[in-house]
């Protein structure tokens, strides 16, 4: 939740709401200003993962609600695991690249955990779009990675829009 002073600049046209975020400038923020604000809103031990990461690469849809994950050791807390729900990272399925002070997961390990973990369907579509080359099959990413059926299903469901904004918007799909 932003402060009386945010909402104003908001309402006044000095910043931009992003989605429980406000970002404090009139214009929308690049990928080093969207790296920059994530890292000031995680803990310091989090990787961005799903439509988080997706939004610091892409700017489509929000950052919010969090999708973090966590390195295995050090452990975290018990109230931080159930505060935050941070998921296990993955370092032979995810790779992880510094974006200034925040860590985040590269492109296509973000496309593959946006598969398999955001609930979104149009805005996991939409970052999809801008994450993956243009002759590339999102579904592609999935084969050899362990998923349950409810969680294949959806994913069929995201690829299913993201070929639908392909083929209805031309233009933005490169």
């Amino acid at each position: 939740m932003h402060s009386l002073e945010q909402h104003h600049g908001v309402s006044e046209g000095w910043g931009i709401p992003l989605g429980g975020l406000v970002w404090p400038r009139p214009y929308f923020p690049t990928r080093a200003e969207r790296a920059l604000v994530i890292s000031q809103s995680l803990p310091g031990w989090a990787i961005a993962g799903a439509h988080t990461a997706g939004w610091v690469w892409t700017g489509m849809g929000y950052p919010t609600p969090w999708a973090v994950l966590r390195q295995e050791y050090p452990g975290l807390s018990p109230l931080e695991r159930s505060s935050w729900r941070a998921r296990l990272h993955s370092p032979r399925h995810q790779r992880v690249e510094q974006l200034g002070p925040l860590r985040v997961l590269d492109p296509q390990s973000c496309a593959t955990d946006i598969l398999l973990h955001t609930t979104n369907i149009d805005a996991g579509a939409t970052q999809l779009l801008f994450l993956l080359p243009s002759d590339s099959s999102p579904i592609a990413l999935l084969e050899g990675r362990r998923a349950s059926a409810a969680q294949h299903q959806h994913a069929q469901k995201i690829c299913q829009r993201w070929r639908w904004l392909r083929k209805t918007y031309p233009d933005i799909t490169r």
